[in-house]
């Protein structure tokens, strides 16, 4: 994506507030959605027919639940069901994967993270010979909870990939600027599971980094990285990523933030349209984040995703089935590995969701 895109992007997020939908209109994109499902898995069935290469294990809110199933439907169904599938074109030949979403809400898994654990259980269980099953959000986290340890093969935590579609994205948004050298970045949700990491790696490129969250205890400066929770630091930014649990939790953030900075969302559930107003009307741009190489295809596409969009977790299980698991062995390689696999960075609109 080049400059006048982006800029392009950014006027979009600051013009584009659409009016909440009306109830009927949810009605019938939720009908539209769930007749796209049906399609779907009866096409992998009766079509490909084939085991599925890798898994995308994903979750959601209410509103993404009744884009997929009525309540009725869902009683039936267990602990997760068949919404989609993926197409990858590979080197030699076409890899398919399949798309499972969990019938329980994230708030259920943020109360009891051990239904993570039954969840990925029954998907290695029922699926034993897929080697691997990229979990969406915060599902490497509720894990980790659970177990002290990062998840293990075939579960694919996407620590890797997420990091790689953070820094695709940091910098083709640097473009705009005059100067990159002492250009400030802030990651909001620095000291999560995915974002210590990411700050790691920006801290590699960027001469300044802000890491805030409100689980540092007090500032404290390593290297170029403030550790802080303190968000009246986030006005020395120019580039501001998200990687709350929610992208709502960061609309406290808004306020602090100096006209011009560019926001990159990395957040699923996304920003709703309230969220993203408080950014603009401070002068600030959003942007959502993904990648893609232009032959991934979904369908049909996540709710909030265009059928191209790969999100950080889904690229990195992609990237091992197609390298390898030694890709792993550090960011370097795995970003080396995705690069030559045709991956750029994605920088949209946010869609218009209420």
């Amino acid at each position: 994506m080049n400059t006048n895109k982006i800029l392009a992007v950014r006027q979009g997020g600051v013009v584009n507030n659409p009016k909440k939908r009306p109830v009927w209109k949810d009605w019938f994109r939720n009908k539209f959605s769930r007749f796209a499902i049906v399609l779907a898995i009866l096409w992998w069935r009766l079509v490909i027919r084939s085991k599925p290469d890798f898994i995308f294990l994903v979750y959601g809110q209410e509103r993404h639940r009744r884009a997929c199933w009525s309540k009725r439907k869902e009683r039936k169904i267990g602990l997760f069901g068949q919404i989609g599938f993926i197409r990858y074109p590979g080197d030699k030949k076409n890899s398919y994967g399949i798309i499972l979403a969990s019938t329980i809400r994230m708030e259920e898994f943020s109360a009891a993270p051990q239904l993570a654990v039954n969840v990925t259980d029954e998907v290695k269980r029922r699926f034993p010979e897929v080697q691997e099953v990229a979990l969406a959000g915060q599902l490497p986290g509720w894990l980790s909870r659970i177990s002290g340890a990062p998840p293990q093969r075939p579960l694919i935590g996407g620590m890797r990939g997420t990091c790689f579609t953070v820094r695709q994205a940091v910098r083709e948004i640097s473009l705009q600027f005059s100067t990159t050298e002492n250009l400030c970045v802030a990651v909001v949700g620095g000291a999560g599971h995915t974002g210590t990491e990411v700050v790691r790696v920006l801290a590699q490129e960027y001469e300044r980094i802000i890491a805030f969250d409100s689980r540092f205890q007090k500032d404290e400066t390593i290297g170029n990285v403030l550790r802080t929770s303190k968000p009246y630091h986030l006005c020395e930014a120019k580039v501001v990523v998200v990687l709350t649990a929610k992208g709502d939790d960061a609309r406290t953030v808004a306020v602090h933030l100096s006209p011009g900075t560019v926001v990159a969302d990395d957040t699923h559930p996304m920003m709703s349209k309230e969220t993203r107003k408080l950014f603009i009307k401070k002068g600030a741009s959003l942007v959502k984040i993904t990648v893609g190489d232009g032959r991934v295809r979904m369908f049909p596409p996540l709710p909030d995703f265009k059928p191209g969009d790969v999100p950080g977790c889904l690229l990195e299980a992609l990237v091992v089935k197609l390298r390898g698991p030694q890709v792993l062995d550090s960011q370097g390689t795995f970003n080396r590995a995705a690069e030559e696999l045709g991956f750029k960075s994605r920088l949209e609109n946010h869609p218009g969701h209420s």
